[in-house]
């Protein structure tokens, strides 16, 4: 997370660290790669240039020497599931697992697109990004939420700071796996630890728009009041 933070901290004054900061953090974990569209957009192109060169021929080079039947990498990436929301329903519409996948990471990649295109700022793109990303991905454990909850300083969420409380769930709190086992959330259950941050969500967005209304009417109603 570090990496993502000293790429955003960086992006407008230091430019080309920041590309290497981007580079270290997809090199260790994938999930920077939100930041990757706004992040081209702000870079001159020398700075474009390094980020790619790196994160490409590192990937490239990883890709080689995992692939094949036998992989845990191939394993987790077409097979493995846990947590998941929106993937759930995405496995139902397109059943071929590859399709699934593909389709959650071209939605993915199609939210980033747009957002670097309106010119969005990277640090708020990259939040949404990772939000969208934990909702979209097959695998969602808890422990991802810190790639989300890293962003809270910016302006904190009350529904994503509840999910990450409802999450525990996934762990098993309920019902323990037994020996050598694996606990997988019941969907049920899901609707529960994903959908009390959503009714908040709501609410929230409920009570803003509400006094958004009040004041609007308040200011038409003044000159009638003083007249």
């Amino acid at each position: 997370m570090v990496w993502l933070v000293a790429a955003l901290v960086w992006a407008e004054r230091r430019p080309t660290a920041s590309a290497l900061a981007l580079a270290a953090g997809v090199l260790t974990k994938l999930a920077p790669l939100v930041a990757l569209p706004c992040l081209l957009r702000r870079w001159p192109w020398r700075a474009r240039l390094l980020a790619l060169a790196i994160v490409s021929t590192g990937l490239g080079w990883f890709w080689n020497e995992t692939r094949g039947a036998d992989s845990g990498l191939t394993a987790y990436g077409l097979t493995w599931a846990n947590n998941e929301l929106a993937f759930v329903y995405l496995a139902r519409l397109l059943p071929d697992p590859r399709v699934a996948r593909g389709a959650a990471a071209a939605l993915l990649a199609l939210a980033l697109a747009v957002l670097a295109w309106r010119g969005w700022d990277a640090a708020r793109a990259s939040r949404l990004g990772a939000r969208a990303g934990f909702l979209l991905s097959p695998v969602a454990h808890p422990w991802y939420l810190g790639w989300v909850l890293v962003f809270e300083p910016l302006a904190p969420s009350a529904p994503w700071l509840l999910l990450s409380l409802t999450a525990v769930l996934s762990y098993g709190v309920l019902a323990p796996p037994v020996e050598g086992g694996a606990f997988h959330l019941p969907l049920a259950w899901r609707g529960f630890e994903y959908g009390l941050p959503l009714v908040l969500g709501v609410a929230l967005a409920g009570i803003r728009w509400s006094r958004r209304s009040g004041g609007a009417s308040g200011a038409g109603d003044a000159p009638s009041r003083r007249a």
